[in-house]
């Protein structure tokens, strides 16, 4: 899939977000769309090399205080992408905003799958940014699928 085609298939999906169709959701020319969701955004980046949109979100900031404690969480919560519903977390370069991060294959992307992929940044950034923003750790729910034993993980050695 060449660069023309790839924007296509993703500005399609983008438009089928929306029923305002003059609001027009489309990629910039550096292939990149930013959502805003009260407050909180949400952004659908054309990854050419790769015919894959990244959908990412601020997923809060590492407290001062516990960080050691705090990236061990997120840690556990990427294993095998349980603890963050199949993203991936991370540090960004400046090392204290945490980013959730999701691929979505373009191949046959329908609106629907963009769109359940995007909610479900959004409702898990948000969740990360509070709990992180008001008791420096992770959300109970994530903690508990990141200290669980998930299925693939009994097939690690340790």
């Amino acid at each position: 899939m060449n660069e023309t085609e790839a924007r296509d298939v993703a500005n399609a999906a983008l438009a089928g977000l929306t029923a305002d169709v003059a609001e027009g959701l489309r990629l910039d020319d550096d292939g990149v769309c930013r959502l805003v969701f009260d407050g909180t955004s949400v952004y659908v980046v054309l990854d050419i090399a790769s015919t894959d949109l990244v959908v990412w979100a601020p997923a809060g900031v590492l407290p001062a205080e516990g960080q050691a404690e705090i990236l061990r969480q997120l840690m556990q919560a990427n294993l095998f992408w349980g603890g963050a519903h199949g993203g991936t977390l991370s540090l960004a370069p400046d090392g204290e905003t945490v980013i959730l991060a999701r691929r979505v294959p373009l191949h046959g992307l329908q609106a629907s799958e963009l769109s359940f992929a995007v909610e479900q940044t959004l409702d898990d950034a948000t969740t990360f940014n509070k709990a992180l923003a008001f008791s420096g750790a992770l959300p109970a729910a994530a903690a508990q699928e990141a200290g669980g034993s998930p299925a693939h993980a009994s097939m690690i050695r340790g």
